[in-house]
């Protein structure tokens, strides 16, 4: 649903999508190029939680298949 740039790189996850609103989690709420980037690559409102980037990032571990860090 988005890119891996967005996922990746920047650690947002989308998690839900009710209606036309899609729940995405970030967990840099300043970082606006990010939100504008995930904005743009969908075709939904977007609803923005703040998750932490250990959550975050075990989610993307399990969803990729992603080694853990040394």
């Amino acid at each position: 649903m988005l890119p891996d740039n967005l996922t990746i790189g920047r650690l947002c996850v989308p998690f839900d999508l009710i209606s036309r609103t899609i729940m995405v989690a970030c967990c840099n709420p300043f970082d606006a190029a990010g939100r504008a980037a995930v904005q743009q690559s969908l075709d939904y409102a977007v609803s923005w939680y703040l998750a932490r980037p250990a959550a975050i990032e075990r989610t993307l571990q399990d969803v990729y298949r992603l080694e853990l860090k040394a």
